[in-house]
């Protein structure tokens, strides 16, 4: 498996319209695995970063990262922003991730407070081809 990889790609959608995409990919960046990427359309720009350690004996890993969201759809252009930090193992080929994020948004007519929430996600090993979150929102008290 090499350690530096670049993805990029362009395409084209009847919602976003023609759409490209750069990204950078660190196999053992620091010891950490890093992957970080820039999609940008006619509609949205996005950008984002994770880190995740490697897998320990046991498959377990940690994963942090974050995004940023520009979005303009009638007129209307929303920026949204989230972090996040969580923990994840491996049994077979199915990854369980746990997460809590945070995340804040605004746009023309109102302000989103920052919230926070968890969430539990299942994948396949296979990078992307992840299940439906099951969302939980939590009060921040307890988040920290």
């Amino acid at each position: 498996m090499q350690r530096h990889r670049m993805v990029y790609g362009l395409g084209y959608s009847t919602d976003d319209g023609v759409r490209g995409q750069v990204g950078w990919q660190d196999r053992n960046l620091f010891g950490l695995q890093m992957e970080s990427s820039v999609v940008l359309s006619q509609r949205r720009q996005r950008a984002f970063a994770n880190l995740r350690t490697p897998f320990d004996a046991n498959n377990r890993y940690f994963g942090f990262g974050g995004r940023l969201e520009r979005e303009n759809e009638t007129d209307v252009t929303t920026f949204k922003s989230n972090v996040y930090a969580g923990y994840g193992h491996r049994e077979d080929t199915i990854d369980a991730f746990y997460l809590a994020a945070a995340a804040a948004g605004r746009d023309a007519l109102f302000t989103t407070p920052p919230g926070t929430m968890a969430s539990r996600r299942w994948c396949w090993a296979r990078p992307g081809r992840c299940s439906v979150s099951t969302p939980t929102s939590i009060p921040a008290a307890v988040m920290g």
